[in-house]
């Protein structure tokens, strides 16, 4: 029995471990997979944050660069060329961030500029790339990065050619820019946020040295980059490998490029969930050994006890049986095991005792068997109980004598027993009697007494026995013996058995009443079962149609912009496929299914169901769960389940571009092909929130459209037809 058990343990440990193995693995790759995910959620959204917020200081720094360059060439229009200097100095001054503004008359030559430089006036500007590249137009222009004459930074200009051919030229200062963009934070966690123009020149950089050589990161070339705006990728390098993200500028084609180390990124989210493995695997091994010793305690030993129990009752020792139960200490299971043990000793004992019983009067049984038979096959041949209640007294007399014998049924609405069946009371003149007389259980004890405690009664004398009851028309009965007719545990009436000789039945005779009663109840029981069944299909079926319709209104009323809209529907469908030449049974499921397409929105969150603006990706994802929730709600239900196709694939599309499966052409149910054309031909007809109510022609020019694409061609052209050939079809209201 050792090795017995040491082998279970064994087989047990494997079964565990290799059942435990798996979930333990995938759920440790998806917690990684989970990390990772929202890690890169988390950087994208924090990269482009702070590029974003950089990038709308620049353009907002250039747009106000611009002003003051519209404002200057205003100035240059309206006001004398002496003038001009001090509108200028005031324009500088208000606006710092230029080293330098001037303007140039017809011939190229500065005739004005801030601040004062006398060595300027009249230098010749003709070779400069902002004056040989000027056309006919007055748009402002940003010139590429260069080296100024005048201050030795890296400056860009921002000039204007005005309506009288001269031009305004703002010398900006990338050392300024770089002040401007100075109270972002650069660097953290690693992380690098700098500036380049389309062409990848360093604009502004937190080593402003990098900006000052002019450094080059030709790889960020605008063409080379494919700008996509707002856009995150992983680079790879010799040395490094890190995240990219990049915001262009509206103003012009700069660029704003955060990046950040791959590794510096993810570390913490890697850390979480290399923790968080290694705590599950210990969890793992901690329960896997809690159950290996529970196993041990409650499976592998108790089963050692029985076993042992079990030997000794083969070999004929019974002393241990009932030390078999207490002795056994485990699972609910074993101890059920081992007190069948015990049951199964005693039935067997009671089987021999009934036995023997039943041998002494062998031809009693015979002719009671023969008696319930014929009582069966009564039952089986009419559902008239009133015939086969004949047919019990009749059987009764030929195992069981009696003078006088009745049926009694309780009539609960008048609180009185009343007779329905009886035999051998005409012989005495008493067949008028008793069928007219009505009892109470307060008129005769035996009947209260079967009535409450639901068992047969005997007295074997009549005379001055206390609960007998006697009347003058039966006076003359000496021995009683009656049992109760019982329906589902309830006691509904009552078989009574008379004879005029005292002490006549006895104890075993009760039994065999008993049996009779019993099939008694059988046949009252089957009759309201019919009149019952009969009562209530029809009201079953209404019940059906009312709950589902109820269901469709409960529905409805979430979103009372599509009330109606169910009813509505179901009806159109229902046209359709009969249209189609679809007949019942399967009409009244597409009705049901019709009414109840939409039933798995209960489980979507009002926040996402009633949400006017877009909804987002991760929502989209959440709204098609609803014909997966419409599958689990209604396949339980058995008069449902043949209902559920259009709730679970009215998304579907005949291309194969719907859900929740992506199926396509006709591995879509063709309820659900029904369905899809007739819920969208009602949608466009009424208004809704997203859009005003289409006229029909434009309805059914959509429809043709998109024959093929959303909808079965043959099913569009099906419908559109009946629509042609019922025009005065009523439309559902």
């Amino acid at each position: 029995m050792k090795q017995n058990q040491n082998s279970l343990s064994k087989v047990l440990l494997n079964i565990l471990t290799e059942r435990l193995l798996i979930p333990v693995i995938l759920l440790s790759i998806l917690l990684t997979l989970l990390s990772s995910i929202i890690a890169s959620i988390y950087i994208r959204q924090d990269q482009l944050q702070a590029t974003h917020s950089i990038s709308l200081r620049l353009d907002d720094f250039l747009k106000n660069a611009q002003e003051v360059i519209l404002s200057s060439g205003k100035a240059a229009e309206l006001h004398q060329q002496n003038e001009l200097p001090a509108y200028l100095a005031i324009l500088q001054e208000a606006n710092p961030y230029f080293d330098t503004i001037y303007a140039i008359n017809e011939e190229a030559n500065i005739y004005a500029i801030s601040p004062d430089d006398p060595l300027s006036i009249g230098l010749d500007m003709s070779n400069q790339d902002y004056y040989r590249n000027r056309n006919g137009d007055n748009t402002i222009r940003i010139s590429s990065p260069f080296i100024s004459t005048k201050t030795g930074s890296l400056t860009v200009y921002i000039s204007q050619k005005l309506p009288s051919n001269q031009m305004v030229v703002g010398e900006l200062s990338l050392s300024k820019l770089q002040q401007v963009i100075r109270t972002e934070s650069y660097a953290q966690n690693g992380r690098v946020i700098f500036i380049t123009d389309g062409h990848g020149t360093v604009l502004g950089h937190p080593d402003f040295s990098l900006v000052a050589q002019q450094v080059n990161f030709s790889y960020l070339n605008q063409e080379q980059f494919e700008l996509v705006p707002d856009s995150s990728r992983l680079i790879f390098t010799r040395n490094r490998s890190y995240i990219q993200t990049i915001s262009p500028l509206n103003q012009i084609d700069w660029l704003v490029i955060a990046q950040i180390p791959f590794f510096s990124a993810f570390a913490p989210f890697l850390f979480f969930a290399l923790v968080s493995v290694v705590l599950i695997i210990g969890l793992w091994l901690l329960v896997l050994y809690s159950i290996r010793q529970e196993a041990h305690k409650k499976v592998i030993a108790p089963l050692g006890q029985l076993g042992e129990a079990a030997n000794s009752l083969a070999v004929g020792d019974g002393s241990r049986i009932n030390q078999i139960a207490t002795a056994t200490a485990g699972f609910d299971e074993i101890q059920d095991l081992a007190k069948n043990f015990i049951h199964m000793v005693e039935a067997v004992e009671q089987r021999q005792i009934a036995l023997e019983e039943r041998t002494r009067s062998e031809h009693e049984l015979r002719l009671l068997a023969e008696s319930l038979r014929d009582t069966a096959a009564a039952l089986n041949s009419t559902l008239d109980y009133e015939i086969v209640l004949e047919r019990i007294l009749t059987n009764i007399g030929l195992v069981i004598p009696h003078d006088f014998a009745n049926i009694m049924l309780i009539d609960p609405e008048q609180n009185v027993v009343r007779v329905v069946a009886e035999n051998g009371y005409a012989e005495h003149g008493l067949q008028q009697w008793i069928e007219r007389t009505t009892f109470t259980m307060d008129d005769l004890k035996t009947l209260a007494r079967m009535y409450y405690t639901s068992t047969p009664i005997l007295i074997t004398n009549t005379t001055n026995h206390p609960m007998w009851v006697v009347y003058q028309e039966s006076n003359m009965v000496r021995s009683y013996m009656g049992a109760p007719i019982r329906i589902r545990g309830q006691v509904i009436g009552f078989i009574n058995l008379d004879i005029l000789t005292p002490g006549f039945y006895t104890p075993d005779m009760m039994d065999k009443l008993q049996s009779f009663a019993d099939q008694a109840g059988i046949a009252i029981h089957n009759a309201e079962l019919i009149r019952d069944l009969q009562d209530s299909h029809q009201e079953l079926i209404i019940a059906y149609d009312t709950t589902i319709q109820g269901w469709a209104k409960a529905l409805e009323l979430r979103d009372m912009e599509i009330q109606g809209h169910s009813i509505r529907v179901a009806e159109m469908t229902v046209r359709l496929s009969t249209y189609l030449g679809i007949t019942e049974p399967d009409l009244t499921h597409i009705r049901y299914g019709a009414f109840l397409h939409d039933i798995g929105k209960i489980a979507i969150p009002d926040s996402i169901l009633y949400k006017k603006a877009a909804l987002t990706d991760e929502e989209w994802e959440i709204m098609r769960m609803h014909p997966i929730y419409a599958q689990q709600i209604l396949a339980p239900i058995p008069y449902l389940s043949r209902s559920v196709d259009i709730p679970y694939y009215h998304h579907e599309h005949w291309d194969g571009s719907g859900y929740p499966h992506k199926l396509h052409g006709e591995q879509i149910p063709l309820a659900a092909r029904i369905f899809s054309i007739v819920d969208v031909w009602d949608s466009l007809r009424r208004d809704r929130p997203y859009h005003s109510a289409w006229q029909e022609d434009e309805v059914y020019t959509y429809l043709r459209s998109q024959s093929g694409k959303l909808f079965d061609p043959r099913l569009v052209n099906e419908f559109l037809q009946m629509l042609k050939d019922h025009p005065d079809l009523e439309y559902p209201s």
